[in-house]
């Protein structure tokens, strides 16, 4: 979450002083901003969207659990 806020910032800050803020090293965001999504990230990504449709059915009631058994049913 932090990179990707750097990432919007980097227009307006130098990247120096968006890490030094944000309390990570300029190293880290660089392999952060190079690294290829994994399977899993995809993955990750393609549940998202599911798991909002029910979450906001249910008007934001339902936890991890119920949303499981929803989307299993």
């Amino acid at each position: 979450m932090k990179y990707a806020f750097i990432r919007a910032e980097l227009g307006d800050y130098p990247l120096s002083i968006i890490c030094r803020v944000q309390g990570v090293t300029q190293a880290g965001y660089h392999f952060w901003h190079g690294k290829v999504p994994s399977r899993r990230d995809h993955a990750r990504a393609d549940l998202r969207t599911p798991i909002r449709a029910v979450f906001d059915a249910q008007r934001g009631r339902y936890g991890a659990p119920r949303v499981y058994r929803v989307l299993c049913a």
